[in-house]
C-alpha cells in the first residue's frame, strides 16, 4: 500500500471567491500528490500569477507562487492509501499529462457546467478537480461519488477511506515531516 495526498484549499483569488459565491464549499480547489511533501502537488490551474486567463496543468508548491500570497487561507490535507497498482498508474497518468501539457488546457466552461450542475465533458480539459478525479478513476484508487467530469473539491471529503490529516492555513500545513 501507498499513501497518496489530496490538498483542498480556498483562497482570495477573484475565480475562488466567483467558485465560492455559486457553491459555498469550504473549498474551490484541489490537487493531488504521490510523495510526503508540500512542494510536489499538481493540479490544473494559473499558469501566471496575475491572471486566470492562461491556465493549465502546474505542479504546485503550497509555499510559493499563488499560495504564497494566500498563506493566511484556509486549507484541508487529506490521505489516502491506495493499492501499489494504483499508485504506478496515478504516476503514470500524471507523468503523461505533465509530459504532454502543452496538449491539455484549463477547463473554463467545464468548471462553469460544474457549477450549474450539467455535465459538458472536454478531451483534455480539465479544472483542478476534474483533473484529480481523472487521476484517482482512471487508476482504481478510488470509487468517486459522481462522474469525474462533475467533482467539486468537497466531493474529495465523500469518497471512501480517505481522513483528514490536516486543517488550518496553508502557511503552517507541512508534510514535509512525513504523517
Amino acid at each position: 500500500m501507498k499513501r497518496v495526498y489530496i490538498l483542498l484549499s480556498r483562497t482570495e483569488t477573484s475565480v475562488a471567491k466567483i467558485i465560492f459565491d455559486f457553491t459555498k464549499g469550504e473549498f474551490t480547489h484541489t490537487s493531488i500528490s504521490l510523495k510526503p511533501t508540500t512542494s510536489d502537488f499538481h493540479s490544473f490551474a494559473r499558469k501566471i500569477k496575475w491572471t486566470f486567463l492562461v491556465a493549465g496543468y502546474v505542479k504546485e508548491d503550497i509555499h510559493t507562487f499563488v499560495f504564497a500570497k494566500y498563506q493566511h487561507c484556509h486549507c484541508g490535507l487529506f490521505a489516502l492509501d491506495v493499492t501499489d497498482e494504483a499508485y504506478e498508474k496515478m504516476s503514470e497518468i500524471i507523468e503523461d499529462i505533465s509530459t504532454h501539457k502543452k496538449h491539455y488546457k484549463y477547463n473554463l466552461l467545464g468548471t462553469i457546467s460544474v457549477i450549474f450542475n450539467k455535465k459538458v465533458p472536454f478531451k483534455r480539459r480539465y479544472n483542478c478537480a476534474q483533473f484529480v478525479a481523472k487521476v484517482l478513476d482512471e487508476s482504481g484508487a478510488a470509487k468517486l461519488p459522481c462522474d469525474p467530469s462533475m467533482m467539486r473539491p468537497m466531493d474529495f471529503t465523500k469518497i471512501s477511506g480517505i481522513r483528514q490529516i490536516y486543517s488550518g492555513t496553508i502557511g503552517e500545513c507541512n508534510l514535509d515531516n512525513d504523517i
